[in-house]
């Protein structure tokens, strides 16, 4: 017991610990200095943007600090990781090179840092998960709880509607839908939100169905509450253990998922950071260049874990709040 006990605190910290790393990344993953003093004047690149012409560099067009004039840098400090996770390393001998001191997880076929792209990859993750999470159950709490609630033509219609939805496989139709433009963030989380608010749908009518016939609710009308009124007030109230009981069960779901539509050449576009693009890249590159499978699929099944182990919480607080 103690043992268990150990290793869900010991998860519990591990997931706090790369959520604080994660969403700072900027500023320790970066090719910007975080202060630098050029020439006797103070900048701090990180925070804002500065032009070659503020560096007395005319002839530049694009400013590159690593190749700033040593000799007027009188200080200076970089982030731990000092490259983006678009800049290709020019100096390599060969790409994609091996891990080193100045590339901890190697380079992937372009010369980009991995390390780095897999941070910022996780970032834009758990970004588009939790605001895609949110916003297909907050959808499916409300679909579901007036079609329990108000039945007749439209929960016939809605259920239907799913019926057909679900009877076709997931990829496939959203691969359709992202082939018509380019994927964007928004994009992305709108189609898989769409699909996934069915998974709430249909647990909150059901609820809604049982619920509708408490005493109170009867009550409610003979006090001349309208519909709208008593679905707000008595329906949609109750509904929130469901919104909160179904997060965490939709979060892994919906980070797998992601990811497989970025390997699929779907969802988040290249350059941009994703997990899928990188593990399309190891599927070619795995003989060649194996770490560029390795470290990002361990990095990728630790985050995974941590949030497995974190979301297992939830729904033993919202039982214990609702006892």
């Amino acid at each position: 017991m103690n043992y268990i006990v150990s290793f869900k605190t010991f998860s519990r910290a591990i997931f706090l610990l790369l959520l604080m790393l994660i969403f700072s990344c900027s500023l320790w993953i970066n090719d910007k200095p975080l202060v630098i003093k050029y020439n006797q004047n103070w900048y701090y690149p990180i925070f804002f943007n500065y032009y070659p012409e503020d560096f007395q560099l005319i002839e530049e067009i694009n400013l590159d600090y690593k190749t700033l004039d040593p000799r007027k840098i009188q200080f200076l400090i970089n982030p731990i990781v000092n490259w983006n996770p678009y800049q290709s390393d020019m100096s390599l001998a060969e790409i994609p090179a091996s891990p080193s001191s100045s590339h901890l997880w190697g380079t992937d076929d372009r010369g980009r840092d991995l390390f780095a792209r897999c941070i910022y990859a996780s970032k834009t993750l758990l970004f588009i998960t939790f605001l895609g999470v949110g916003m297909s159950t907050f959808l499916g709490v409300i679909l579901g709880s007036l079609a329990g609630f108000l039945g007749g033509v439209f929960d016939f219609i809605m259920l239907r509607f799913i019926e057909v939805v679900q009877s076709i496989p997931f990829l496939f139709l959203a691969g359709s839908l992202f082939s018509f433009s380019s994927g964007s963030y928004l994009k992305t989380i709108l189609i898989i939100s769409f699909f996934y608010s069915f998974k709430s749908i249909l647990p909150t009518r059901a609820f809604v169905m049982d619920f509708k016939h408490r005493e109170f609710i009867n009550a409610s009308r003979l006090l001349g509450m309208n519909s709208i009124q008593i679905w707000y007030f008595h329906i949609l109230r109750h509904c929130r253990e469901i919104f909160q009981m179904q997060i965490p069960t939709m979060l892994l779901q919906f980070c797998l998922v992601l990811t497989s539509l970025e390997y699929l050449g779907f969802g988040v576009q290249p350059p941009e950071p994703s997990f899928g693009e990188i593990f399309m890249q190891a599927q070619n590159q795995f003989l060649t260049a194996p770490w560029i499978l390795w470290f990002p699929c361990i990095y990728f099944f630790t985050l995974l874990l941590s949030i497995s182990s974190v979301l297992k919480q939830i729904p033993k607080i919202v039982s214990n709040q609702i006892t």
